[in-house]
């Protein structure tokens, strides 16, 4: 295979890991290269995600469902095209994977309907401006963890990435999915995530892990002796979906990411930790000292401006009017799912008015509350008796778990339902 690979305006020279564009040259990290490598080996074929985790990540047996090629993919983009919001050479194949053109046969996407739940794309990403500027800013400074906060399926783990494609090139960046880290020992996997960003090979990671010791304190050596020094910029850990760990060992993460958070002076200084949690931090860690999302308070992801609804609603090519996006909002709130889900339904032909008044639209996401309701009796007895009206806020942390799984919200120290949507299906079905 050529090591070489023209651009439209430059070079990307894989042999030495560098992308030549207008007189200057970027440095590609080790992933991003063998990432390319495979691409460019099936040029012009549409390569599912589940190819890439199995082959260029090298997950075994079952692939899991990680989204850490979307994010390496979107750093390439920064680094390859010249509009990554609107990539003409590495596509995304919605729903499936990706597909990598030559710069003669440049295609823009066309599609006009984004799925609710798929991976993150600048072009469809709807801005969140306050939470984008408080969380960009803690992410200049070291120390505690920047802790993204906010329902299920409220856009975290698209803030995530927004923020971390925003990034400086020097930054070295590791993303984690929580929910596919192996429980029992994450750190030599942690330690291998790193390794690729900073150009260290495995066998690096294997003389530290092979000494004896804690995990915990072979990953704070290998951090401190190996990987930071070799970082220009900064070391950003990102871990979405973290409250997937609170139970098993996995839970010794936490205690080792808030003594991380905690270490003054270099190298600790070119460290940043960007954490994603829909739990409230009060429920996930019973010792509050062993918690790294109590030492600084969290950035709330909240719903979805009226202004960046109504951007979504022109990107859908959808046709709303300023009354129908005010009933959408009346009826699912600023839900980023359930309101790309009333998008995709009409730019795919389905009538405003269904979208606007019936539960059969978001009947999956409904009926997936529902389950985690019905798995807790506690639960499901708290919202029977929302039924009858909002409820006082007696017991917190049951409030908060209803709050976490979208179902209710708690407002001025009582209990209601989050969406009429949420409600109207509820009341169908309790």
């Amino acid at each position: 295979m050529q090591d070489r690979w023209a651009l439209a305006d430059g070079e990307v020279d894989l042999a030495r890991g560098l992308v030549h564009r207008g007189g200057s040259a970027v440095e590609l990290t080790t992933k991003e290269v063998q990432l390319l490598r495979y691409l460019v080996e099936r040029q012009g074929q549409d390569v599912p995600r589940a190819a890439l985790l199995r082959d260029v990540w090298g997950f075994p047996g079952r692939t899991p469902a990680s989204r850490a090629p979307d994010f390496v993919v979107q750093r390439l983009r920064r680094k390859i095209e010249r509009d990554p919001a609107q990539p003409a050479m590495l596509l995304t194949v919605f729903g499936q994977g990706y597909r990598l053109e030559a710069p003669v046969r440049v295609q823009l996407q066309t599609a006009v309907v984004q799925p609710p739940g798929a991976p993150y794309e600048p072009g469809w990403y709807a801005a969140r401006p306050a939470e984008e500027a408080q969380a960009a800013s803690l992410l200049t400074t070291s120390g505690a963890p920047v802790v993204l906060l906010g329902p299920q399926g409220q856009g975290k783990s698209w803030l995530l990435h927004h923020l971390l494609a925003g990034l400086p090139l020097d930054h070295a960046v590791v993303l984690l999915d929580a929910a596919v880290l192996p429980p029992a020992d994450p750190f030599e996997h942690i330690a291998l995530e790193i390794a690729d960003q900073v150009g260290l090979s495995d066998a690096q990671v294997s003389e530290v892990w092979d000494r004896r010791g804690d995990p915990r304190r072979r990953l704070l050596r290998f951090l401190e002796h190996s990987a930071l020094p070799r970082v220009s910029g900064c070391l950003v850990i990102a871990l979405d979906r973290a409250d997937q760990l609170a139970d098993g060992a996995g839970a010794g993460l936490y205690a080792w990411l808030r003594s991380v958070a905690s270490r003054p002076g270099a190298p600790w200084d070119q460290l940043r930790l960007l954490l994603a949690i829909s739990t409230e931090p009060a429920l996930l860690v019973t010792d509050p000292g062993a918690s790294p999302f109590n030492l600084a308070p969290p950035v709330r992801v909240g719903d979805l401006e009226p202004v960046s609804v109504a951007w979504l609603a022109e990107r859908h090519d959808g046709g709303w009017s300023v009354e129908e996006l005010d009933a959408l909002r009346a009826w699912v709130g600023g839900h980023p799912f359930l309101v790309r889900r009333a998008l995709a339904r009409v730019a795919d032909g389905s009538a405003k008015a269904d979208v606007l008044r019936q539960t059969e639209p978001y009947a999956d996401v409904l009926r997936s509350r529902l389950g985690l309701l019905r798995a807790r009796p506690d639960l499901l007895e708290l919202t029977r008796s929302m039924l009858a009206g909002p409820l006082a806020t007696s017991d917190p942390l049951r409030a908060h778990e209803l709050e976490r799984v979208g179902v209710a919200r708690i407002e001025g120290g009582r209990l209601r339902f989050a969406y009429a949507v949420v409600e109207r299906f509820l009341r169908q079905v309790l």
